[in-house]
């Protein structure tokens, strides 16, 4: 199993949020996500746990967050 932890800082860029869409449309799917609320000396931001899942179905829950 491979999974991977991809983080999308909430500064207003969309970079990192079509990093992890890239990653969706190639079949991994997300396993879990955590929020780090933003405090005075970083970002807030959201951490997802991807996990390779080639011949899982596609679905529309799985593309484009």
């Amino acid at each position: 199993m491979n999974q991977k932890i991809v983080r999308s800082r909430q500064n207003g860029t969309a970079k990192e949020t079509d990093v992890i869409n890239g990653y969706l449309k190639q079949g991994w799917v997300v396993v879990s996500s955590h929020v780090v609320p933003a405090n005075d000396n970083i970002y807030g931001y959201i951490e997802y746990v991807l996990e390779y899942r080639p011949n899982v179905e596609e679905k529309n829950e799985n593309h484009n967050l």
